[in-house]
């Protein structure tokens, strides 16, 4: 992606976040796009604000604990890494499929 293209969808990112501060999913497209320019700490801060978010679409949970977790191992934090992929599997985070 070019930088021009990354800079435009970040302010269209920003715009959606200013409608609705707590959009799970704006912050996680902004994760996306830091973490393709290696802005690995602002991407965990995003990432982090869309676990934090309204939570819609369901799936940027899963995603977000993920791409954390991807983040930790670049930056040699395999036991942060290790605590974000395995989230869901910790018994006050298993929940009840109907």
């Amino acid at each position: 992606m070019a930088q021009g293209d990354l800079t435009s969808a970040l302010a269209e990112y920003q715009k959606a976040l200013e409608a609705n501060p707590q959009s799970s999913l704006a912050n996680y497209r902004i994760g996306e796009l830091l973490f393709t320019q290696r802005n690995y700490q602002a991407s965990v801060n995003s990432y982090r604000d869309a676990l934090r978010g309204d939570g819609e679409p369901r799936w940027t949970e899963v995603w977000s604990h993920i791409a954390l977790g991807k983040i930790f191992d670049i930056t040699g934090q395999r036991d942060r890494a290790v605590n974000e992929y395995g989230w869901r599997c910790r018994p006050t985070t298993i929940r009840r499929v109907r």
